[in-house]
């Protein structure tokens, strides 16, 4: 299992990497971490931008569970299956 972690972006990677058949079988979740950059990137959009994101921020700090919930709701699933020359990834 693997997790990747940035700014922007949480990967996890469930599975397994076929080291001797040289394939794959594993389940990769994407998680946008949008939510927590909506304020800093409403910045970049003027004055309305700016107004914008200072509501996404503050609505944020009253409702703890309002960003994880958008990027719940943004989060992509794969399989990723097959050998390393040809890996099938297909949405789930």
């Amino acid at each position: 299992n693997l997790t990747l972690t940035g700014p922007s972006v949480q990967i996890n990677i469930a599975g397994r990497t076929g080291l001797a058949t040289r394939d794959y079988d594993q389940r990769v979740t994407v998680t946008p971490q949008l939510a927590s950059n909506l304020p800093v990137a409403g910045a970049f959009f003027g004055p309305l931008g700016v107004g914008v994101g200072a509501a996404i921020y503050l609505g944020g700090k009253l409702f703890k569970a309002l960003p994880d919930q958008v990027d719940r709701i943004l989060q992509q699933k794969y399989t990723v299956t097959g050998p390393w020359e040809d890996p099938q990834v297909n949405p789930e």
